[in-house]
């Protein structure tokens, strides 16, 4: 067995789901669960390959937490200065939940972190920021000389988990000519799965309050994203709506510093409605059945 996640609350509806809960069909994050996964107060799957989570998470119980969950202003989009496009990915549909959405204040997307400003930095602890995962690859990670002298807190851990490897001749041949487009994501799994699984198993055992991030927050973070909202039973077009506001938020931005040449940093507004018609499919494709990525990863 092992947590996945931090999206669901806990949810009546998930003892039907052979995928929830164990053979009495309690969920096995409700407190009388010995599972240290409820610790971490996030989704459990019942999977191939158990994790191992820290002991000291704090639970969604404790006071600490419900300050944050209760009394922050519920908006998908956050105010952080120095970002564009990052989101709280709480407030999706999903019949897995109590509550009916996925839990705000787990998970936010976005782009580098760098970017942040001091009172950017404030505004992302008092949303709850605990923890960071990286999925860019070493060498993009760093400071650039138009960005600000802010720092992370030293309260935040950091975690890098790529998603590429863009050394891999394989990749490079089929993933590099449409690396900005979702179509892309089928590939990236089929050919580096272990990458992929990495970066699943570095939200799932960092302290809830994360903020994941490649370097635009569009393409390697759309797809990490787009898997834990449909893992989490968000529906395809809600998922394909939150990687249509990412497009919508990056494009006429300043290049992101990916790996590639960012095309849509150069485009107008009226530019991208004809290319979220021509990609979006790939996205609902992707997340049409999640069980199948998590085996191809080995989840």
């Amino acid at each position: 067995m092992a947590v996945i996640f931090p999206f669901v609350m806990n949810s009546a509806a998930s003892g039907t789901s052979p995928r929830f809960g164990d053979e009495a069909g309690r969920p096995p994050w409700s407190p009388d669960s010995n599972d240290p996964g409820y610790q971490t107060a996030m989704l459990v799957f019942q999977r191939k390959k158990p994790l191992r989570y820290p002991e000291a998470i704090t639970p969604l119980s404790s006071p600490g937490w419900n300050r944050v969950r209760w009394y922050a202003p519920l908006m998908r989009t956050l105010d952080w200065d120095g970002l564009r496009n990052v989101r709280d990915l709480g407030g999706l549909p999903t019949p897995l939940s109590r509550t009916g959405e996925t839990a705000w204040g787990r998970i936010a997307r976005g782009p580098r972190r760098e970017l942040l400003t001091e009172a950017g930095w404030s505004a992302a602890m008092g949303w709850g920021l605990r923890s960071v995962v990286d999925l860019r690859s070493a060498e993009e990670v760093g400071k650039r000389g138009s960005d600000p002298e802010a720092a992370p807190p030293n309260t935040v851990t950091v975690t890098l988990a790529p998603t590429e490897d863009q050394t891999d001749p394989e990749f490079r041949a089929a993933c590099l000519p449409i690396l900005d487009s979702p179509e892309y994501w089928q590939h990236n799994v089929r050919i580096l799965p272990a990458h992929v699984r990495g970066a699943l198993e570095a939200i799932a055992t960092s302290p809830p309050g994360v903020l994941v991030h490649c370097a635009g927050g569009r393409d390697r973070t759309g797809m990490v994203t787009a898997l834990l909202l449909a893992n989490a039973g968000v529906p395809g077009d809600d998922i394909a709506a939150d990687y249509e506001l990412s497009v919508r938020a990056m494009a006429g931005s300043a290049p992101h510093g990916g790996p590639t040449h960012d095309r849509q940093a150069s485009w107008s507004p009226e530019q991208v409605p004809a290319w979220l018609r021509r990609v979006t499919q790939h996205v609902r494709a992707f997340v049409a059945d999640p069980d199948s990525v998590l085996d191809a990863v080995d989840v």
